[in-house]
């Protein structure tokens, strides 16, 4: 059963029954030297489902893997120590490091009715692992 979270007298469901993914394949095998890997533990009891890293510049990051509708997903949290939001150039950056450079990676609108924003200052990339589930929008050229 999902778990719930009350926002400004709103209660939300929060995630849904899922599989987790152990991220043994999926965490990056090199980083750059400006990033870490920190303890997930505070993010994530399970260690196998969740991995966490901090880079000089401040960025922190979580990764978590689930099976959602036949599809496996990769959800990266982006969030930065000084609370503010992270920007357009560091969200690029964290796409290309966690989800791969030539990997479609989702930040989703949703519908007001369902929105929840337990953090202020995170914003998520979402990742299918299993290929893009959205059409070709360049029309054949080369931009969107």
């Amino acid at each position: 059963m999902p778990e719930t979270v009350t926002i400004h007298g709103q209660t939300y469901r929060v995630g849904t029954p899922s599989t987790p993914l152990h991220l043994e394949h999926i965490a990056p095998a090199h980083l750059p030297p400006e990033w870490g890997e920190i303890d997930a533990r505070a993010f994530c009891p399970e260690r196998d489902y969740g991995r966490a890293y901090r880079s000089k510049t401040g960025l922190r990051v979580l990764l978590t893997a689930m099976l959602q509708e036949r599809r496996r997903w990769l959800h990266v949290s982006v969030s930065h120590r000084n609370g503010r939001l992270p920007v357009w150039r560091e969200m690029c950056t964290v796409k290309d490091l966690f989800c791969g450079a030539e990997r479609t990676a989702y930040q989703v609108h949703p519908p007001t009715s369902k929105h929840v924003n337990i953090h202020k200052a995170v914003l998520h990339l979402y990742c299918p692992l299993d290929g893009p589930v959205t059409p070709d929008f360049t029309g054949g050229g080369q931009t969107i």
